[in-house]
């Protein structure tokens, strides 16, 4: 071994030698290799060494090393991510059902991003739409972090959607007209929404760092199809096919809000009365039905009979139907006046 690959500490007690590798870095070769030096030459010529301790590094088993403590530890991230999901969406809205149809969804919409990026970047499907050469696999930090980031964005916007639907549901709608309008109700803003935040992660894919290239690349397909796909197809038809049964336990999901008492009131005001008697005409007046929320202003034309709005015109009418109907009396004939 040449001495300049070997570099040695001041006190002696620790030797650095550095090797160069005959393969690309990342490549199954180079792993191959790696695996090799660790498990065949390295302990034949070191274990026999008494007291002495010894380790392979450098940027090939960097990646692997890492690769390996991904896979050890992502179970307990995702499961971490997920069960605090559910707890969070079992509190808010009193229902272990929605809790479980969040979870899925939320897992339908990361899956699709992780095939498009395996796709794109692994299997060089659009190395010339993206300007870059594939290394033949996916960044080793880029699954876990899109996968973090898409459950808090997605989130955001299906509760909203969630609690929209959930209010039609308390008003005592049908599931199927809750959905149809929470949906209808949300389906600007979350589209909006999703449309900046593609647009803006989208920059990051025309950046020359397959790193930036693979966060913008995963990030815009999956919040496009969350938005789209998932909480404007699949949620509405799984809510739907679930009916009120999506929202057990819950206590009387689909009660109305209790109508308030119709209150009695007058068609025509005194002051409407009072303007016949002084022969004047108003036009329309308003009067209110009900009250609390059931309040319906109506709009009574005034044009009546003043002799039916007119108190002592009734009594009058009154008084001479009586006379009429006694017996041997006669009702009075009114005869037109003549000018002589």
């Amino acid at each position: 071994v040449p001495d300049e690959s070997v570099r040695t500490s001041d006190d002696g007690r620790t030797a650095l030698l550095t090797l160069a590798g005959a393969y690309q870095e990342g490549s199954a070769a180079a792993e191959s290799a790696l695996g090799d030096l660790r498990t065949e030459v390295a302990p034949a010529h070191l274990d026999g060494i008494a007291d002495t301790e010894w380790a392979v590094g450098g940027g090939t088993a960097e990646s692997v090393d890492y690769a390996a403590h991904q896979v050890d530890k992502l179970p307990l991230v995702i499961g971490f991510v997920l069960g605090l999901t559910l707890l969070m969406m079992g509190l808010t809205f009193r229902s272990p059902v929605i809790a479980l149809l969040t979870t899925v969804l939320n897992l339908a919409s990361v899956s699709a991003a992780f095939g498009v990026l395996t796709l794109v970047f692994q299997y060089s499907w659009a190395e010339s739409l993206l300007d870059f050469t594939s290394t033949g696999f996916v960044v080793g930090w880029i699954p876990l972090f899109l996968f973090v980031v898409l459950v808090g964005l997605s989130m955001d916007y299906h509760v909203f959607v969630l609690s929209r639907i959930r209010e039609g549901v308390r008003r005592g709608l049908t599931p199927r007209a809750a959905v149809e309008a929470g949906v209808s109700e949300t389906a600007g803003v979350v589209t909006s929404a999703a449309a900046v935040m593609v647009s803006v992660f989208a920059v990051f894919a025309t950046l020359s760092m397959v790193e930036m290239k693979e966060m913008g690349v995963g990030l815009s397909v999956a919040i496009l199809v969350d938005a789209t796909l998932i909480r404007v197809i699949m949620l509405p038809s799984m809510l739907v096919l679930l009916g009120r049964a999506a929202w057990w336990p819950a206590r009387s999901p689909g009660r109305s809000v209790p109508a308030a008492e119709p209150r009695r009131v007058s068609v025509l005001s005194p002051t409407v009365t009072q303007g016949y008697r002084q022969g004047g005409s108003p036009s329309q007046r308003s009067i209110v039905l009900g009250g609390g929320e059931n309040r319906h202003v109506k709009h009574v034309s005034a044009h009546r009979n003043p002799r039916r709005s007119d108190p002592a015109a009734r009594s009058r009418q009154l008084a001479e139907r009586g006379r009429a109907s006694r017996p041997g009396c006669r009702r009075p004939q009114r005869h037109p006046t003549r000018a002589h």
